[in-house]
């Protein structure tokens, strides 16, 4: 017969037979060393028991992330050497995680683009490109360590599954000028991210000033006006963290529509005068995040703006010819909506909190002036002249909601924070064209046509 101990009573086991009732002598003597042995073995296995209570057991720990470090040379011509170009250029391609470490002093992207936007991080703004790794950038300080795109172009373009990590450092003086593709030309595309544009790459900051940077809508000499978004950061697809931070003085600016074109003189009458177009949108005077989490912590959003564009005047129309009557003035164009002087968010979620949001402002863009109608045509041998034309409208003024904050369609939770003295402000409705005379006629001439309504602001 076997007797058995269970595993969690002892780790050791035993398969000692039953003692006969009447032992002989010497196997008294056998049963009392076994006895012996029964107390040493009981002995240990309650000072092993008692071990396992204080045991501290040594744990293999999981993977250390090894960052690559870098530390680019200041005085180094943008592009050169050792600049902050060329590290980020080294980083892109390492398949590694990395970390550049910047001390005091101006970065300066100095390089404009000559060809249209370039995504190969060899001239504009800084690319970073390789995906599944994590860039960070170490400052000095905010104020000490700034990177200044000195009005060259944004300062930083962020790719795919790229995540950037900022900390206490300034970015300031990014202009946008075109919407981040390759090739893009400031006259044919809207304007997006004026510091930073981040198209599905996390970006999070720490510490961070993000002052004076401007996305700028141009105007349209032939359509309507481009859009600006945002001022200071528009991002896509990701997640944006901002812990410490400060937004002060970025600007979304919608661009012009462009003017309509005057009619000409025609022995049928004159021609009319074409629309004006449409002024450009502005959203988010500091960040514009769409299909995004956006969490922000411990910051401020001071001065930023967001300003749509105007629309285009409206075309003045032709005189008439001889006998003939003046043409029509045409229709300025609308001005542009405005969104979120602080921030815009079009999808995905914002959770705010211990912030501050203040003189941030949304102002709707005027509407184009109507043309001015032809002048009726002159007459002769006693006939009465013809009418002029009749002035152009002035269409609608730009909307504006939101002077801090505005939500599309996505869920927002502001806690702790103050929202204090910002503005939305509706574009201002202009006049409509003038009613163009009557022609001069040896009888009598024809009265001029009223001039069009001007648009409600």
């Amino acid at each position: 017969m076997k007797t058995h101990l269970n595993q969690t009573e002892s780790t050791f086991g035993t398969n000692l037979p039953f003692v006969s009732p009447r032992p002989r002598r010497g196997e008294r003597f056998r049963q009392h060393w076994r006895r012996l042995l029964s107390k040493q073995l009981e002995g240990m296995r309650r000072r092993s028991s008692h071990s396992r209570r204080g045991f501290r057991q040594v744990q293999q720990l999981e993977d250390r992330v090894v960052l690559s470090a870098f530390n680019p040379v200041l005085t180094a011509p943008d592009g050169s050497a050792g600049s902050l170009r060329d590290i980020i250029n080294q980083a892109n391609s390492n398949g590694e995680d990395d970390v550049i470490t910047l001390g005091a002093g101006k970065w300066r992207i100095g390089l404009g683009n000559s060809n249209g936007q370039d995504n190969a991080n060899l001239t504009g703004d800084l690319d970073l490109t390789e995906g599944n790794r994590t860039i960070v950038f170490e400052g000095a300080g905010v104020g000490s360590t700034i990177i200044d795109a000195s009005g060259t172009d944004r300062a930083f373009h962020i790719f795919q599954n790229v995540t950037a990590v900022f900390r206490n450092l300034s970015i300031r003086n990014g202009v946008a000028r075109d919407d981040g593709l390759s090739g893009s030309e400031p006259t044919e595309r809207d304007s997006i991210g004026g510091a930073i544009l981040s198209v599905g790459g996390n970006v999070e900051l720490s510490g961070v000033e993000v002052s004076n940077n401007i996305a700028f809508g141009t105007n349209n000499a032939s359509g309507n006006g481009y859009r600006g978004i945002g001022g200071a950061i528009a991002i896509y697809n990701a997640s944006l963290t901002a812990t410490d931070s400060s937004f002060t003085r970025n600007v979304a600016q919608g661009g012009n529509g462009a003017s309509g074109v005057s009619g000409v003189v025609e022995g049928g009458g004159g021609f009319d005068g074409t629309d004006g177009r449409n002024g450009g949108i502005a959203y988010g005077g500091a960040v514009f995040a769409d299909s995004t989490q956006l969490v922000v912590t411990g910051s401020t959003f001071t001065l930023n703006r967001a300003r749509a564009g105007f629309g285009g005047v409206g075309g003045a129309a032709g005189d008439g010819a001889s006998g003939a009557v003046g043409g029509q003035g045409a229709r300025g164009g609308d001005g542009a909506d405005a969104g979120g002087g602080a921030i815009y968010l079009k999808f995905g979620s914002l959770n705010l909190s211990d912030s501050s949001l203040s003189s941030n402002s949304a102002i709707g863009g005027d509407s184009g002036q109507g043309g001015a109608a032809g002048k009726g045509g002159e007459s002769a041998g006693g006939a009465v002249a013809s009418q002029g034309g009749r002035g152009g409208y002035s269409r609608e003024a730009g909307d504006a909601v939101g002077g801090a904050i505005s939500v599309e369609l996505a869920n927002a939770t502001v806690t702790r924070s103050s929202i204090i003295g910002n503005l939305a402000q509706g574009g201002t409705g202009r006049t409509g064209g003038d009613g163009g005379d009557g022609g001069d006629g040896s009888a009598r001439a024809a009265s001029g046509v009223l001039g069009g309504d001007g648009a409600d602001g």
